[in-house]
């Protein structure tokens, strides 16, 4: 049962950056952005617009990722090298992921202090993707998948799904609002970081970027 101890151990290790993340973030008493939005587009709807759009979706999208971690535990086999290769993705992308919240929450709290001008994070991770704690989301559950090494699809679902729901829906929905809230500064920043997800050179993001965003103002001058 050795690979069935691994992938429950990075599965805690998994669970326990983001319950961290979540009480750094204000916890119980603090209510996502997402909800509020909700709350004041859909007033006294909330509560049933809430419940199928948001908690009944996330659990069916949440099953759906889990299909790769059953996959895992299923795989009967003794470990071989594919299992250390599947553990390493993981556990990188734990390592990612938190190092994204821990750049993330020393930023907003220099701007709680008043002791940065900055508006967007552009810097560490930041500068080499928009959205570096989403590619380890993504790099997890693409590791649990990599243990389990099936070719089912309904094992493979699991891992597309959450891939999806991330690339099309989550990173849209930050994006819409940054660009609302930040106007002119975010479209600089991606026209500087322009990969949204994948970890890119700071010289090739801002070709990218270039490529699909324009050049700045100050740039063209130059």
């Amino acid at each position: 049962k050795d690979r069935q101890i691994m992938v429950f151990c990075l599965v805690v290790a998994w669970g326990l950056r983001l319950t961290n993340n979540f009480v750094a973030r204000g916890g119980i008493g603090h209510e996502d952005w997402r909800y509020q939005d909700m709350r004041a587009k859909f007033g006294k709807h909330f509560w049933w617009v809430s419940l199928f759009s948001v908690f009944l979706g996330q659990t069916v999208f949440m099953f759906a990722g889990c299909l790769s971690l059953y996959g895992a535990l299923a795989y009967e086999p003794s470990l071989s090298a594919v299992d250390w290769v599947a553990f390493t993705i993981c556990a990188t992308a734990i390592l990612l992921e938190a190092m994204s919240d821990i750049q993330m929450n020393n930023f907003i709290a220099l701007k709680r202090e008043k002791k940065t001008d900055k508006v967007i994070i552009d810097s560490g991770l930041w500068m080499w993707s928009r959205h570096p704690n989403y590619l380890g989301e993504v790099s997890f559950w693409w590791g649990l998948y990599t243990f389990s090494r099936s070719s089912s699809w309904v094992v493979l679902l699991g891992p597309i799904l959450m891939t999806s729901l991330i690339s099309f829906v989550s990173i849209k929905l930050i994006e819409d609002r940054q660009l609302e809230s930040k106007g002119e500064a975010f479209v600089q920043y991606k026209r500087e970081v322009g990969s949204p997800l994948l970890l890119l050179p700071p010289p090739l993001n801002r070709a990218l970027g270039h490529f699909f965003h324009g050049q700045s103002t100050s740039t063209m001058e130059k």
